[in-house]
């Protein structure tokens, strides 16, 4: 799984970079055009932005040519030199192993053009220890509530403060500061990126920031608009107190871990100025999240589901991509009762 262009044929928007598999993919009307120019007119502009893809994933191109070509053997359109070229060419590709990384490219903001550059391991569930070498579908969903809706900005606070528990690749924490720091929009000042893993923080600085051109100290303590560090929940404490949210993605899977989260969740009311916690859970296990829920009531914590996609949606409004298949995701908002 690798990236492609969605509406990259149409001239009049911005190219838009989705995380889509090849057979998901409709073949733009644009390429499948009856007037013989304008197809062959399309199928170079397909060629000529394809060619930033291979060097991440030829083989993802090499699908993607193989079934354009298909569609377009099936119309009995002309197929321009340049596309059979291009298919010889990759040929020799192979796919990538499970354990081989990839650039994924995501589009989460509808009014900003910057994609975010996720290294990681999209067919791999867990290694290394830790589930955190992929981006998972709730971490997308969050990411595109946070960037896309008005949550945040009915909170009427500007210039908000946030931590995020288990960053993984990092995708919400980089949209955060992309689209909402970066950009200037005064709702959100700075973003903590945690996880208890060191070997994915030191991937987040070798690899995820700089393919976002974003220069991050590694001095934790540095006073940064965007800043990495390690954070094991119940057992090490918040980098800072200066914190208005926390937020965090695919966090409540393992049941086993539920008690140090909601350990940690108590740490960061207690001990910063946490006023908020939202977390977005896929629902794999009803069990789980029902365990999930009792300990939140058990330990005096209020919640409500803000937003949630439910399971097998068949639509999708915003620009990422979600697998028609995936469970149920849902939105917490977690406050301290009062």
């Amino acid at each position: 799984m690798s990236c492609i262009y969605n509406n990259f044929l149409n001239f009049s928007f911005i190219p838009q970079l989705i995380r889509v598999p090849i057979s998901s993919i409709a073949i733009p009307d644009d390429l499948l055009d009856t007037s013989s120019d304008d197809t062959i007119n399309a199928q170079q502009r397909v060629i000529s932005i394809i060619e930033d893809i291979i060097p991440l994933n030829s083989y993802y191109v090499k699908s993607f040519l193989k079934k354009l070509i298909a569609e377009l053997e099936t119309r009995n359109l002309e197929i321009d030199e340049l596309v059979y070229d291009t298919y010889v060419r990759l040929l020799p590709a192979k796919a990538l192993a499970p354990t081989d990384y990839d650039i994924v490219e995501y589009s989460i903001s509808k009014k900003i053009t910057k994609s975010i550059k996720i290294k990681e391991t999209p067919k791999l569930i867990s290694g290394l220890g830790t589930t955190g070498l992929r981006t998972w579908e709730a971490s997308i969903y969050l990411a595109d509530f946070l960037v896309n809706g008005d949550y945040l900005k009915s909170k009427k606070i500007e210039n908000l403060s946030l931590l995020e528990l288990g960053t993984g690749t990092g995708l919400i924490g980089l949209s955060i500061y992309k689209y909402l720091i970066e950009t200037s929009t005064k709702i959100v000042k700075n973003i903590i990126m945690t996880d208890g893993n060191l070997s994915l923080i030191e991937t987040l600085h070798t690899s995820n920031l700089s393919l976002n051109d974003i220069a991050v100290p590694r001095d934790s303590l540095h006073n940064n608009a965007i800043r990495c560090c390690k954070l094991w929940w119940s057992k090490d404490s918040f980098p800072t107190t200066d914190i208005d949210i926390i937020v965090g993605a695919d966090i409540t899977y393992d049941q086993t871990e539920l008690p140090d989260l909601i350990s940690c969740f108590k740490q960061g009311f207690q001990n910063t100025n946490v006023k908020e916690i939202i977390i977005a859970s896929t629902i794999r296990n009803e069990n789980t999240i029902n365990e999930f829920e009792k300990l939140l009531s058990k330990n005096e914590f209020n919640y409500n589901v803000i937003d949630k996609r439910l399971a097998n949606t068949t639509t999708n409004n915003s620009l990422v991509w979600l697998n028609d298949n995936t469970p149920e995701i849902r939105i917490y908002s977690i406050t301290l009762a009062i």
